[in-house]
């Protein structure tokens, strides 16, 4: 699935308002909480072979409920998730450990899911969570090219 077919000499027309390739400047979204059975989704389009789209997403540990993140997807496409929180600690029940840039985290190559197991220190889990999606090297350079995505996230 793509915004233009690989070879097209058309612009890539991107479903995504995220004009950025890091988390520092990732697109904010909406807060997510534990008790949030809907969660939230992002859906946007890898512009090239070296895109990386990033978003953040606040999350709050809401009593009586459970905090696991995780992310999945349909596309062919590296999703991971990363977390902070004061005295994180985390592991990857779903996926493989990551790191951006000091951050830690979790990535998987989906189709599939990538989940987080997190600990923040004291008695609240509330976190800012970012989800990152980009190619999966295995798949031919020629279908990377405006490559439209959609990944459901819930915390």
């Amino acid at each position: 699935m793509g915004g233009a077919s690989p070879g097209d000499a058309g612009p890539c027309h991107e479903l995504d308002p995220e004009p950025n390739d890091s988390r520092a400047t990732a697109v904010p979204r909406e807060t997510l909480t534990d008790c949030d059975d809907a969660g939230s989704s992002a859906t946007g389009t890898l512009g090239t072979d070296a895109d990386v789209d990033v978003w953040e997403f606040r999350a709050s540990d809401t009593l009586g409920c459970t905090v696991n993140p995780t992310a999945a997807s349909t596309a062919v496409a590296r999703v991971c998730l990363f977390a902070a929180c004061d005295g994180l600690s985390l592991s990857c029940p779903d996926g493989f450990a990551a790191s951006d840039s000091g951050r830690e985290g979790c990535c998987q190559l989906t189709p599939g899911a990538v989940s987080l197991q997190l600990d923040c220190a004291g008695t609240s889990e509330d976190a800012t969570v970012w989800l990152s999606v980009a190619h999966d090297w295995s798949v031919p350079v020629s279908s990377r090219d405006c490559f439209d995505y959609s990944v459901d996230l819930h915390f």
